[in-house]
């Protein structure tokens, strides 16, 4: 988005200054140099949901629609039904500045149920990644890329209904077991 008379693609930046209770001040320059526009639509029919019983005594990994979860034994406390769940770009809530959703299509994301559960052990996932998508200047390994906007994959809360970010520090090329 352009200012006054910019157009929309030319580069323009905002001062962020901070002033600290103590008087303390901080400022920086942000620069918006390149508008980057929301991937296009998805088009093409979404996989159904698809459930699985992990158990704490066996390892288990459950696929759906190119996404794949790994739990080793003892992720769970008790036996637990897992589900997998294609989203729709109408069901994935907008992304914080800053963010690109780099999703391989037709869907836009996934829902993992249930919500709010925590595991005993890490578990792996996997999911299809569009590398088109990815921002000039970044790669799939990119984590703190040299502006100010970090590129992580990241998981809506509706418990705070906020964005969030896993602890994995980079994206990884799909591979046909994940890691």
């Amino acid at each position: 988005m352009g200012l006054g008379t910019q157009a929309d693609s030319d580069p323009w930046s905002v001062e962020l200054k901070v002033v600290y209770p103590n008087g303390e001040t901080l400022s920086t320059l942000v620069p918006y140099i390149q508008q980057m526009s929301p991937a296009s639509p998805a088009t093409g029919t979404l996989a159904g949901g698809a459930s699985g019983v992990v158990s704490n005594k066996a390892r288990k990994t459950l696929s759906n629609d190119e996404t794949t979860l790994v739990f080793n034994v003892g992720s769970v406390a008790a036996d637990t039904t897992v589900t997998i769940q294609p989203l729709a770009d109408e069901n994935v809530p907008a992304l914080d500045v800053g963010m690109t959703n780099v999703t391989k299509g037709p869907r836009r994301g996934y829902r993992y149920l249930p919500h709010g559960s925590k595991f005993l052990q890490p578990v792996s996932l996997a999911m299809p990644y569009d590398k088109a998508l990815i921002p000039p200047g970044h790669t799939r390994t990119t984590s703190r890329p040299s502006t100010s906007t970090t590129r992580r994959a990241a998981g809506w809360s509706s418990i705070g209904c906020r964005w969030t970010r896993p602890t994995s520090r980079s994206i990884r090329p799909p591979t046909t077991s994940p890691t």
